[in-house]
């Protein structure tokens, strides 16, 4: 797993612990979890007490995380429908932290995250597949105010780190972007420019180091 410095320095990340060790911990976690769903399927069945159902995806494991994918949130809903398409269950404890989200493409196709909660962060196994093929590891660490502060994602094809900044006032203004894919030399910087209309989310747009732009959200 090498880590290409030059890529990493261009970011002024001021973090407890060096980010390429985390990075290669995220990493070795993918590497000793890709025949792990049922294990980590059984221990997530085992806390859950209640199961939600909403129509496209309605909770996030960071902060606006549909809307930096470019999607809006979905909405819950108040029934287990009868047609599971473009349907997201999820599976929650008893304090209401997400333990499984499972999105149903179709009433065949379904790709399963099954999240592990520490004090000091989130890791999210996300699966696909009939034979439950791990795509990615997502770990999302926290401020001691509970902001999310950087999230890393370690998958099949290649890793990204993700560091969120926020004003004075604690509301989200930036997460700064570098990806790298694992068969490419070299890494991309990007910056999401996020802002509000009244204190609702107005527009995210994406910056590249090369200069060219493009509105994510909406």
């Amino acid at each position: 797993m090498r880590f290409l410095k030059s890529s990493y320095n261009s970011f002024n990340y001021h973090m407890k612990e060096p980010i390429e060790k985390e990075l290669n911990e995220v990493g070795h976690c993918f590497s000793v979890s890709e025949n792990s769903f049922d294990e980590l399927y059984g221990k997530c069945l085992e806390e859950v007490s209640q199961v939600q159902f909403s129509k496209n995806r309605y909770y996030y494991i960071y902060p606006f995380e549909n809307e930096l994918n470019g999607q809006k949130r979905g909405r819950l809903l108040k029934t287990k429908p009868s047609i599971f398409k473009n349907v997201f269950e999820y599976g929650l404890n008893n304090d209401g932290k997400i333990l499984y989200v499972i999105e149903h493409i179709s009433d065949t196709i379904k790709k399963v995250v099954l999240i592990k909660h520490t004090k000091e962060y989130l890791t999210a196994f996300t699966y696909v597949g009939k034979t439950h093929n791990l795509q990615n590891v997502t770990r999302v660490f926290n401020y001691e105010n509970n902001q999310v502060s950087y999230v890393i994602n370690w998958g099949t094809y290649g890793w990204r780190i993700d560091r969120f900044i926020y004003d004075e006032t604690g509301q989200l203004k930036q997460v700064e972007r570098i990806a790298k894919e694992h068969q490419k030399e070299r890494a991309t910087n990007s910056v999401f420019e996020l802002s509000y209309d009244n204190g609702k989310l107005n527009a995210i747009v994406q910056q590249f180091t090369n200069g060219y732009a493009q509105r994510i959200f909406p």
